[in-house]
């Protein structure tokens, strides 16, 4: 078994998403899921949000059916909305089922979970070819197990992926990185290469 944590970036087409980067002080939170036929109910908490754009943008947009508001407050609302079950089915056919409750912000959902390497590899499979964008934010052999990555290569990776190392172009060189952690930047170079290999290395591997 390992543990994971996943940044799943969701499709512009997810109404969750469009409100999300509309609304990006905004916390969201998927608090559950339901199947019904081809599509997925979930219930929707949103913190720190304009209550009435998220109502009017849930109820105007032609992805969301059956929209309903459970909970509303001076900037917080809770909503029940149903769309087609694109991402959800997706979790399902890989046989890892949502960890709900699933944080989203910016349009992009964090997920934690413990599960096989050959279930982890269909689901990261599975979700991207239903239209999300996934990176493997950290991985180890289980929640008590040892960690893939050292706390010196998870810290540099996570800074390189804050500051926009593996942005397209990119926001943050090797030096910059170096200057940080008081090395040079080949030394940043090689914690990257191994971090990398360790990384793809357990997540490709067969259980």
């Amino acid at each position: 078994m390992v543990y994971a944590r996943l940044r799943v970036e969701l499709p512009k087409t997810l109404w969750v998403t469009r409100l999300s980067e509309a609304q990006p002080e905004a916390t969201m939170t998927a608090l559950s899921a339901v199947a019904v036929d081809d599509d997925v109910v979930t219930l929707l908490d949103v913190e720190d949000c304009n209550p009435e754009a998220v109502r009017t943008t849930g109820s105007d947009d032609p992805e969301v059916d059956a929209f309903e508001v459970v909970v509303e407050a001076d900037d917080r609302i809770v909503v029940s909305y149903r769309i087609r079950a694109r991402l959800y089915r997706a979790a399902e056919r890989a046989g890892v089922p949502p960890p709900y409750p699933v944080e989203i912000r910016d349009g992009c959902a964090r997920l934690e979970l413990t599960t096989s390497r050959a279930a982890l590899t269909t689901l990261v499979h599975e979700l991207e070819t239903a239209g999300g964008t996934v990176d493997v934010r950290a991985l180890s052999m289980d929640d008590n197990g040892p960690s893939v990555l050292t706390e010196r290569q998870r810290a540099v990776l996570e800074a390189a992926y804050e500051r926009g190392y593996y942005d397209s172009p990119r926001r943050c060189s090797t030096a910059e990185l170096a200057a940080s952690f008081d090395v040079v930047p080949s030394t940043v170079s090689e914690i990257l290469r191994r971090a990398e290999r360790r990384a793809l290395g357990r997540l490709l591997e067969e259980p």
